[in-house]
Parts: C-alpha cells; structure tokens; sequence
C-alpha cells in the first residue's frame, strides 16, 4: 500500500480552461459598472469613466479576438481539440517558471488581484452609500 502525500501522474494542462477566462471578465465587468455607479455624480467624471470603460473593452476584446482567430487558425491535434470539463481541469497541474502547481492555485493565483480590486470597488460604493 502506497501512501503518497503528493499526488501522483496528474494531467499537465499548458492553457487555462475558458470558465476561468469568464470568470475574469465578469470581474472586470463588476469593477466597471461599480465604478459608474459609485463614481458618476457628476458632469465632470463621465469623460475619464468613459475612457476607463473603453480600456476595459479593448483589453478584453483585442485578446478575445487574437484568441478567436487563433483557435480557427491553429493546426491542432485531436487531443488539444478536445475540450476538457472544468472538474477534469482542476484535477491537473499547470506548468509555472520551470515548475509545476495545480491548476487551482494558478487559477486563484490568476483571479485573486482581480477579484480583490472588483469586490474592493463594490466595497467602496458601499461605504459611499452608507455615508451619505
């Protein structure tokens, strides 16, 4: 009987899974829509809103896009075609600097400045509210 503490032969996934894309970007849209709502009280801030707005559009839209063209363009093989469930996904390991950890942690690793700014805003637009 084998009692290995670290898990043994885990699948090696080189991409991120497209949920934790998602999960980005209704973080960046939750970010977005708290920060108008928090931030636009007056004339003076709808400019500099409105460009925020449009640096978060064209940071998700250039990458969406080059991803787009790239998965249609790409020579793949039928193992890479194939599109793994997110529990299968979290079951593996994703290769960092030479090394490797689970996927679950360079998820979060990934998605927790994002989440922390996002949930940050909202917290603010709270305490805004409350003060008033």
């Amino acid at each position: 009987m084998a009692n290995n503490i670290i898990p043994r032969d885990r699948p090696l996934r080189r991409r991120l899974h497209p949920v934790v894309y998602d999960i980005a970007i209704g973080l960046i849209i939750l970010f977005t829509v708290s920060a108008w709502l928090v931030f636009d009280r007056k004339a003076d801030t709808e400019l500099p809103l409105s460009m925020i707005t449009m640096f978060f559009v064209i940071a998700i839209g250039i990458p969406a896009i080059i991803a787009r063209v790239w998965r249609r363009k790409a020579d793949l093989s039928a193992a890479d075609r194939r599109i793994v469930t997110f529990r299968e996904w979290m079951s593996g390991e994703f290769p960092v600097w030479g090394s490797h950890i689970r996927t679950s942690e360079a998820m979060v690793d990934m998605l927790l400045p994002l989440a922390a700014v996002s949930f940050g805003m909202v917290a603010i637009g709270i305490v805004f509210i409350i003060v008033r």
